[in-house]
């Protein structure tokens, strides 16, 4: 589907039931034909089969995105996936594991979260 006619995007939108300008802000189109949600807390994406795509990791789901991040925001305000009630059941598997995550990558997280720490210590 091609959102090259504003007037056709804004139809399809409202109709979804987008706003404009939460189409701006919040939904952004990848390289493919697919239409994403991005939240702004917290950055990850939703595509439009809902599989929820993390910074790091295989891609999961609302509920893997709520035990690990949603159900942690104090101001969910903005937050995509805030109402648990929409949600299926939360497993234990759904919480966060480093199992998922190789040495390599835990490494760059900790960098990319807390670039005034040095390795060096």
């Amino acid at each position: 589907m091609s959102f090259n006619n504003d007037n056709f995007k804004n139809e399809y939108l409202r109709r979804e039931g987008f706003e404009k300008e939460a189409f701006n802000r919040e939904v952004f189109r990848s390289g493919t034909s697919d239409i994403c949600q991005t939240c702004s807390l917290c950055g990850v994406r939703i595509d439009s089969q809902e599989r929820v795509h993390f910074s790091f990791g295989k891609p999961g789901s609302r509920e893997r995105l709520y035990a690990r991040v949603c159900s942690h925001v104090k101001d969910t305000a903005g937050c995509i996936n805030s109402n648990e009630n929409q949600l299926g059941p939360i497993t234990a598997e759904d919480h966060y594991g480093f199992e998922e995550v190789s040495v390599e990558q835990f490494e760059r997280m900790l960098a990319a979260s807390f670039p005034n720490l040095s390795s060096n210590g």
